[in-house]
């Protein structure tokens, strides 16, 4: 008898399971609520600045059929006004244009152009913003205004290459260092330029090194090494013998410092998504979602290898064949 009811319950489970497989596993929004979303990163540095205004999409549809929908995706009505204030407590409004962008890749969502809103506005003077902060606010018909607003911060300070510099050297025991001081977030690129000469042309190459989460910091100086054996390594592992080639050699080193404020970090820390290391999702937007930050980009350029470097490096076994040559 226990036995003909177990048989009984396990095919009863059987069918249960089989009959649930018939239909895709869905996700809805039970109460959907339509919502700006705001991207909006400000760097002083630059003169054009790009808005985008998305919009939280959800309904009793399921979502691969909602992301097919542009009114899922954008809000056709939208006013986007940025207010500048300064150390005076003046406020500046600038009401963005909007502009369509370039056609998307194919893919899930509705493959028509992108919408961002912009304006041309100079915001630094050398070093220095010119304003204090930033304030980006979204009037959408039928909704409560979003609103979301940063501070904006000084360029970062280098302190080595110091500022007069032109060539940096590079040895096994003797790695380019670079310091700086920065903001709450902080990330470096350096890039080396390979010239390529042939004999009725030349080309150009660039090797490029990013460093984000190796960056060392003490007492508010950030600061990072590039060792030799690092750009040998990439070198082997990025060029390759070209027939004709008469010679390769160095052009111009350029570092790049950015530099971003508490928001740009609290962003950056869950743009992937929540996980056990980076704890709560960040928005500083008021009915809305998204991010308002600021950062600055500082370079570095006119750097070049010295001589003993470059002829080290066309010295180097493992890069004889690339055809490095320093006359």
């Amino acid at each position: 008898m226990v036995s003909g009811i177990r048989k009984w319950l396990y095919l009863s489970l059987c069918l249960l399971l089989l009959s649930g497989c018939n239909q895709d596993f869905q996700v809805h929004t039970g109460h959907y609520s339509s919502q700006p979303v705001i991207y909006a990163l400000f760097d002083p540095v630059d003169t054009l600045h790009t808005i985008r205004i998305e919009r939280v999409f959800g309904a009793e549809q399921a979502p691969l059929q909602t992301v097919l929908i542009s009114d899922s995706l954008y809000f056709e009505e939208v006013q986007v006004i940025v207010k500048l204030t300064d150390d005076k407590g003046s406020v500046k409004e600038i009401i963005t244009q909007r502009v369509d962008g370039q056609i998307k890749d194919p893919g899930l969502f509705e493959g028509g152009s992108h919408r961002v809103y912009q304006f041309s506005e100079v915001l630094s003077w050398w070093k220095f913003p010119l304003y204090k902060s930033v304030e980006v606010v979204v009037e959408v018909p039928g909704l409560e205004p979003a609103s979301g607003s940063s501070s904006f911060l000084p360029r970062a300070h280098v302190l080595w290459p110091y500022v007069a510099q032109q060539y940096l050297f590079l040895d096994d025991n003797r790695p380019i260092l670079i310091q700086w001081k920065g903001d709450a977030w902080n990330e470096m690129d350096i890039s080396f330029e390979v010239i390529e000469q042939y004999p009725d042309s030349t080309a150009c190459q660039t090797l490029r090194f990013e460093k984000r989460t190796d960056i060392i910091m003490v007492a508010g100086v950030c600061e990072v090494k590039i060792p030799y054996e690092l750009l040998v390594q990439d070198l082997v592992k990025n060029l390759s013998v070209k027939r004709g080639l008469v010679r390769r050699y160095f052009g111009v080193v350029q570092i790049l410092i950015h530099t971003g404020n508490k928001d740009f970090r609290n962003w950056m820390q869950t743009m992937n998504g929540i996980n056990d290391f980076n704890g709560a999702s960040s928005t500083n937007i008021v009915n809305g979602l998204g991010f308002v930050a600021c950062k600055w980009t500082t370079t570095v350029d006119s750097l070049k290898l010295d001589y003993f470097t470059r002829l080290k490096l066309a010295s180097d076994p493992r890069l004889e064949k690339f055809g490095f040559i320093e006359f």
